[in-house]
């Protein structure tokens, strides 16, 4: 099953190696810089996955998951961070995120989260 997954990162070499990644795996992969962008983006296309970096230039993550989560409750957002503490992963959860990764993202992190996301669309459509 592919996904179709909105990937926001402000430095490219994330966007590139996690947008290859995920296209080999065969899913569907956009990708922006910048929080105002994925808005627009995430306005327009219903994704099944929001990979979110934490710090983006204007609209930051926390911004675009809670505009996100009243757009598109079915949206699976995970939040990517280099700057990750406790206190912030567990705001990103309460606010409806799905996830929390730290950078450097581990590939096989990243896996698990792309499964639990494929699970929970496949219950969704036979639900």
């Amino acid at each position: 099953m592919a996904l179709r997954i909105l990937l926001v990162d402000d430095e490219q070499i994330v966007r590139q190696t996690l947008g290859d990644f995920l296209r080999e795996l065969g899913h569907q992969v956009e990708e922006c810089k910048d929080g105002e962008t994925a808005w627009q983006s995430l306005r327009a296309v219903a994704y099944d996955l929001a990979l979110v970096d934490l710090r983006l230039p204007g609209m930051d993550g926390l911004a675009l998951l809670t505009k996100a989560v009243d757009l598109r409750p079915d949206l699976a957002l995970v939040l990517i961070t280099g700057h990750g503490t406790m206190e912030t992963a567990i705001q990103a959860l309460r606010l409806g995120a799905a996830d929390f990764l730290t950078k450097p993202v581990e590939l096989l992190a990243l896996e698990g989260v792309l499964e639990k996301v494929m699970r929970l669309q496949t219950l969704r459509r036979e639900g």
